[in-house]
């Protein structure tokens, strides 16, 4: 099916759409290739002449008008940054009347989602008039659950039939939101939601999902997935191919050149993801699919600081059935998702991320000591994680492990924790926030870097 159809979903990100420039460089991209008939655009990013992304200004207008504040001042920046794109690009009428839309809706109070998804909304209106493409609003097309937020079945009907590919006819599409199904209760009632922040990804993958794309083009500022991030390590190779599952585990860790979300789409459709530079549109990038041959050992590494792990210690522990399931209920009830759970026969282990306890860390102390009232309960913090994915850990993890740990002893880096699972194709280990970069560094040099 996707072969024949031959349409491609291309997501273009923030700093690809940055300036009129830009965005004209993305409209020569689109147009060089007419199977990109589907393409999702973001807000426009970070450049040089602007520090903010428009979607950090639009939640600064909404916090504003949730505190009682004006949000005037700030608006005016958002406007000035579209009114300059559209003088740019020689339609600048067009451009004052979104804004005006944009503004009447703030006035309205149409909510938080709702006005942070504008720079999107935007964008798109904007992209389709320049390359005399169909704009389609991705709130009546993406159903997401009021609750979870996932996406609902009906999305991928309702793309199929919306969005036709037609020879000749781009339909642009913005990215970053959808709505909340309320077509039961109240059909002409739309609720706009948004995604995590780098959501356009995830639509992005929607789209193509459910047009049967054969691939999904993501195009961003960089060249593809780097093996480590070029902030820690200098000039780091480019992944030219990987499956999903290793993009899964990378991009969650700290690669942040695609959502991890965004991989489940195309993976359940068996799409081809292609990671590709706006500003290098000739390089081939990162190919993301459902196998891969021919690989090195170690493919990449990644890591991020900032979690907690809470540690219960009690004899007897592993003898008390469905303890487990009771722990990871306290850990539900406020709310806080968990990374990992190392465990021993008398101890269990939670990690966090300690952007999700938000003052909650002493409650979840109280109830885990509640439930164990024989033993210890403490929370450790300046824990990072780092991560190391290759499917050669699978073939021979003897060997990956004994390089992996005399790498780490000859930085003399001290290991508290480490995940692995039989036949996984990534090791987990925790370390000290302060030496997760030189973690990163030194298993680069020893895995990856070319000799």
């Amino acid at each position: 099916m996707n072969a024949e159809r031959g349409s491609i979903t291309a997501k273009f990100g923030g700093s690809s759409l940055a300036s009129g420039e830009c965005i004209q460089r993305v409209g020569e991209i689109v147009r060089k290739n007419p199977e990109r008939q589907f393409v999702v655009v973001s807000a426009p990013g970070k450049d040089e002449k602007h520090p903010q992304k428009v979607t950090d200004l639009l939640y600064e207008v909404s916090a504003a008008q949730e505190e009682g504040r004006s949000h005037i001042q700030t608006f005016e920046r958002v406007a000035h940054r579209f009114e300059q794109i559209g003088r740019e690009l020689h339609f600048h009428n067009p451009v004052v009347g979104w804004l005006n839309t944009v503004e009447e809706g703030i006035q309205r109070e149409n909510g938080q989602d709702w006005i942070v998804s504008r720079g999107e909304w935007m964008m798109a209106q904007i992209f389709a008039q320049l390359i005399d493409g169909e704009f389609h609003d991705a709130a009546p097309l993406i159903k997401l659950d009021e609750n979870t937020g996932c996406v609902l079945p009906m999305t991928y009907d309702l793309i199929r039939t919306q969005l036709l590919p037609r020879e000749g006819i781009y339909h642009v599409i913005p990215g970053f939101y959808g709505s909340i199904d309320m077509s039961i209760t109240n059909p002409d009632y739309v609720i706009v939601k948004v995604f995590p922040r780098g959501g356009s990804d995830i639509t992005g993958a929607i789209i193509a999902k459910g047009t049967e794309s054969r691939v999904y083009e993501n195009w961003s500022d960089v060249p593809g997935v780097l093996a480590a991030d070029p902030k820690v390590v200098e000039n780091p190779k480019i992944i030219p191919r990987m499956s999903y599952q290793q993009m899964r585990e990378l991009g969650y860790r700290g690669a942040n050149v695609l959502h991890s979300d965004a991989i489940i789409p195309a993976a359940e459709a068996h799409i081809p993801i292609n990671l590709r530079s706006t500003f290098e549109p000739e390089n081939p990038g990162t190919w993301i699919t459902q196998e891969t041959n021919k690989q090195p050992p170690i493919l990449g590494i990644a890591g991020k600081a900032g979690f907690t792990s809470f540690h219960i210690e009690e004899v007897g522990l592993n003898a008390r059935p469905g303890i487990g399931e009771a722990i990871l209920g306290i850990f539900k009830e406020y709310g806080v998702s968990y990374e990992h759970s190392p465990t021993s026969i008398d101890g269990f282990s939670m990690i966090v991320d300690e952007k999700y306890l938000n003052g909650k860390e002493g409650s979840i102390i109280g109830a885990l000591q509640t439930l164990f009232p024989h033993g210890s309960v403490t929370a450790e913090h300046d824990l990072g994680l780092v991560c190391v994915v290759g499917e050669g850990i699978k073939k021979n993890p003897t060997l990956i492990h004994a390089k992996f740990y005399m790498a780490l002893q000859a930085q003399k880096i001290v290991t508290k924790c480490e995940i692995y699972h039989i036949g996984g194709n990534n090791i987990i280990i925790g370390v000290s926030d302060k030496d997760v970069n030189r973690t990163i560094q030194a298993l680069y040099d020893t895995f990856i870097k070319p000799r």
